[in-house]
């Protein structure tokens, strides 16, 4: 059985679409915020680590769908390399804690000596 296939076209960059990397690379974007909207206020940075495979789908309560998790820190992060810009993460201010964007940043910036700088 075939939970899910994700299918790219060739000349994808890092799974991004490469018009869209390519324009906002041309346009000199200096910053990029994520995530944005509503959606920061009830997003979870753990659930989009580690393998796709391997993060949860949970109800996206604001859209009626489901959030698959395929975009999180890391492609993030990739992302913004490509188009040449300064990565900025939005915490959790909905239902996060202080606890919780700590450990973010810790994800982000720790020492691979650290538990979440090693994740």
């Amino acid at each position: 059985m075939v939970d899910r296939v994700l299918v790219y076209p060739d000349d994808h960059i890092d799974h991004a679409d490469p018009e869209v990397v390519n324009h906002l690379r041309r346009s000199g974007l200096p910053l990029l915020r994520w995530p944005g909207g509503n959606f920061a206020s009830g997003y979870d940075w753990r659930d989009g680590v580690g393998t796709v495979d391997e993060r949860p789908v949970w109800p996206n309560p604001v859209w009626d769908g489901l959030e698959y998790n395929l975009f999180g820190t890391d492609e993030f992060m990739r992302f913004c390399e490509n188009v040449g810009c300064e990565p900025s993460l939005c915490v959790n201010a909905g239902d996060g804690t202080p606890e919780e964007a700590a450990a973010w940043v810790e994800y982000c910036n720790g020492s691979t000596e650290t538990p979440l700088g090693a994740l």
